[in-house]
């Protein structure tokens, strides 16, 4: 990647501190483009998506989701052909990701699937599988990157990278349409056509309705501290390996290994602080989502104060268990709303959640812009801040639930009576 209007003497050596100064502004900016392009166009989605996939079906779009991602991966395999293309002009693959839905319809219809098809005692487990498996994913793609680059020989390696991508995510689409049961009774008589405002009307409705127990004001501070994280990690992903560059001169290499310890760490711990906090030592799901919101708030500490690259790795492993907290959080949500209202609930969520990288990616790029020259890891101080207004907020529903005790659960546990057991 080459900043427009560069000299080629200038590129002569890309590890110069004086040329890597000059990419990295643009470099940020295409992230930033890219980071935007696919979080406003699938934030509309969702709200869309949800209440649709209650009556006909969670499967449909998880096709159509897994299809675009596809055919992104495709676009930017035949780009990276191209030789001497403009950068910019590869925020145009992300249209066909953006426009089906992208990775945020896909995780939101896999949530509502796994609470479709599991009661109340086996959901939050469940969901920290799905988390591990997510992470587990990361880390393959992060680990088998420079291994193909590595294998080719080639100047330009990345259109095999994009096209092996592609192939697994085709694979994974026909599997979906073939061989994944449907996890809902389809409403034969329900709404069939998908842009329709009673559709986003029923989301908001449902989630601004009067819930015994507080559970409305429950329901949206968790939503508010989902947001927070997904904001601290959209906007840490988009200048975190800018930053690592210019405060240790990390190259991609150092930056896939750290990558992957750190998906290690958080892949593991989402499966295992389930079973630790919750289930062997019977601490309550806000009780641990306080707890590991803590945790986040000292990696976050642990990375501002950073003076060497173990200091990062330090971070990564003192937040092992910090991925739990959404698989906690999901089912607390999960058990205060009705089954068949689920996928309105957590359409507004992944709504939310979505739009986050439209403000979050902007803010950080620009922080980041305006310090690292002075100081790469100011963005951290912001995440620090953050961590304590989400740690904040998991407290307030904690002391709510202690109050009320179990009033702001849902009454209607027939709903788990209809549970299919999908093989």
């Amino acid at each position: 990647l080459g900043k427009p209007g560069t000299p080629e003497a200038n590129c002569s050596d890309p590890i110069t501190s004086r040329v890597e100064d000059m990419v990295q502004p643009t470099t940020a900016q295409i992230i930033m483009g890219r980071a935007l392009l696919e979080a406003f166009i699938p934030s509309c989605l969702t709200v869309l998506i949800g209440p649709w996939s209650d009556a006909n079906g969670r499967t449909p779009f998880m096709v159509i989701a897994l299809g675009g991602m596809s055919l992104a991966y495709l676009c930017w395999g035949f780009l990276a052909l191209l030789p001497n293309l403009n950068p910019f002009l590869f925020l145009l693959a992300s249209l066909p990701r953006s426009g089906s839905g992208g990775s945020w319809a896909l995780y939101m219809l896999s949530y509502c699937y796994v609470s479709d098809v599991t009661d109340e005692r086996a959901r939050s487990f469940r969901m920290s599988v799905l988390t591990m498996a997510i992470y587990c994913s990361l880390i393959f793609g992060s680990a088998l990157a420079p291994v193909l680059i590595a294998v080719q020989h080639s100047l330009n390696p990345y259109p095999l990278i994009f096209f092996f991508s592609a192939s697994l995510l085709i694979i994974c689409t026909l599997y979906t349409h073939w061989y994944l049961r449907e996890s809902i009774n389809i409403d034969l008589g329900g709404e069939k056509a998908f842009f329709k405002w009673s559709h986003v009307k029923d989301s908001f409705l449902t989630c601004f309705q009067r819930r015994s127990g507080h559970a409305r004001a429950m329901i949206f501070l968790i939503m508010a501290s989902l947001s927070i994280n997904v904001f601290i990690s959209e906007g840490e992903g988009a200048v975190m390996y800018l930053s690592l560059r210019e405060m240790f001169s990390w190259q991609l290499s150092d930056f896939s290994t750290f990558s992957c310890f750190a998906n290690v760490t958080s892949g593991l711990g989402a499966f295992a602080g389930v079973w630790l906090f919750a289930s062997l030592l019977g601490l309550s799901n806000m009780l641990v989502v306080v707890l590991l919101f803590i945790i986040r708030t000292a990696r976050s500490l642990i990375f501002v104060f950073a003076r060497s690259g173990l200091d990062f790795y330090i971070g990564a492993a003192v937040a092992t268990f910090v991925s739990a907290y959404s698989a906690l959080c999901r089912t607390e949500i999960s058990r205060m709303v009705p089954r068949p209202d689920l996928g309105k609930v957590f359409a507004l969520m992944s709504f939310l959640e979505s739009l986050t990288p439209i403000a979050s990616t902007p803010l950080y790029t620009l922080v980041y812009q305006l310090t690292f020259l002075e100081y790469p890891g100011a963005v951290y101080i912001f995440s620090t801040a953050l961590c304590v207004v989400a740690l904040i907020l998991a407290t307030i529903v904690f002391i709510l639930q202690r109050i009320v005790r179990g009033d702001c659960y849902c009454p209607d546990l027939t709903r788990d009576s209809h549970v299919q057991t999908i093989d």
